[in-house]
């Protein structure tokens, strides 16, 4: 079976990247399955070279409202799935989603799409894929009470994670000495898009109260910008520690206290699922698949979108009270641990392909 994956961007600070990655490396192991990967490229391609994939470029970007371009992707797409003998579609966006169901359609070729996200709009020509995955509950809900998308068609399961290599306790330290963080200090660990979405405007706003009264206090971010706004709030505060996206990380959640992503939205962001990974405790938005996955004060704590205070009295909470973020910690990787199963997602990936 020839199976074709798209996924436009391909980043490190991208969890669908990331979803995508760990999907192709598993479905590599598969005899049965040749695999083909549509993207624009990115930084972490690197991630799947060694992989029986076969990379190409199409130049099909995440969303397109111009007909023209939406005719020229479709027509260059169909070719491309006819020359290859591609059987089975997989999209990780709402815009190829699209082409592929206009080229499934005419080719008789099987479509599948992840929905990583909580979106709007389009509502007309979204999720028309034969079988429609939802990462999380919330994306469920969104598909089936605003898209009106079939509920026999959805699988909702989430997303899996593949352990962390163990990290290096020399390594970590020396991470320490070269990023400057002392023994004393306390770290918080953003990991992801730097975006509005993600609440970072709110978090930044937070740490900068916060370290009038710590000073002691650390805010590590990695990933990338998504204005020049947030850049130069980051940048220009020398307690933040910002890093460029990175293909390792797991030294970053050895060092730090706390991972924190207050969002306004987000279906199931990977830092809560790593943070668990680690026994880490994590601070989230209480919205979608964060506010589905967490239980507040059990296995992580929850501050509604946008409310800076409340994010400050948490992130208070948290370091002053080592009891509570051991708790929540060992809570959340008992949690995370169940969805370290690779072969249970991979199997019912492979009835939906029909295999």
């Amino acid at each position: 079976m020839n199976v074709l994956h798209i996924s436009p961007d391909f980043n490190y600070s991208c969890g669908v990247s990331r979803h995508v990655t760990l999907l192709l490396e598993e479905l590599n192991k598969k005899s049965e399955i040749h695999l083909f990967f549509l993207t624009n490229g990115g930084d972490s391609l690197e991630r799947i070279r060694g992989f029986n994939v076969k990379v190409d470029y199409l130049g099909i970007e995440r969303e397109n409202k111009n007909p023209l371009i939406l005719l020229g992707n479709y027509f260059s797409l169909s070719k491309y799935c006819k020359s290859n003998k591609i059987d089975l579609i997989h999209t990780h966006h709402r815009y190829p989603e699209l082409l592929s169901c206009l080229a499934g359609k005419r080719l008789k070729i099987k479509t599948i799409a992840t929905v990583h996200s909580l979106v709007t709009g389009w509502k007309s020509f979204s999720f028309r894929s034969d079988k429609i995955i939802a990462v999380s509950k919330s994306v469920e809900a969104l598909l089936i009470c605003k898209y009106s998308v079939d509920k026999g068609k959805i699988l909702q399961i989430y997303n899996y994670i593949k352990p962390f290599n163990k990290f290096d306790r020399h390594e970590a330290e020396h991470l320490k000495e070269e990023l400057g963080i002392k023994e004393t200090d306390k770290v918080l660990l953003f990991v992801g898009r730097i975006s509005y979405i993600k609440g970072c405007d709110v978090l930044i706003s937070a740490f900068e109260e916060l370290i009038i009264d710590y000073p002691s206090l650390k805010l590590i971010m990695i990933g990338s910008f998504e204005s020049e706004a947030l850049k130069h709030l980051v940048l220009r505060n020398k307690q933040i520690i910002y890093i460029e996206p990175k293909s390792e990380i797991v030294n970053y959640y050895s060092i730090c206290d706390a991972a924190v992503i207050p969002s306004r939205i987000d279906p199931l962001p990977y830092v809560m699922l790593e943070a668990g990974l680690v026994k880490k405790p994590f601070i989230g938005g209480n919205t979608g698949g964060i506010a589905e996955f967490i239980e507040n004060g059990i296995d992580g704590l929850l501050v509604e979108p946008g409310d800076k205070q409340q994010l400050k009295e948490k992130i208070v909470e948290l370091l002053n009270d080592e009891s509570l973020s051991k708790k929540l910690a060992e809570n959340l990787h008992k949690k995370v641990s169940k969805l370290t199963d690779s072969d249970s997602y991979i199997t019912q990936l492979m009835k939906l392909y029909g295999r």
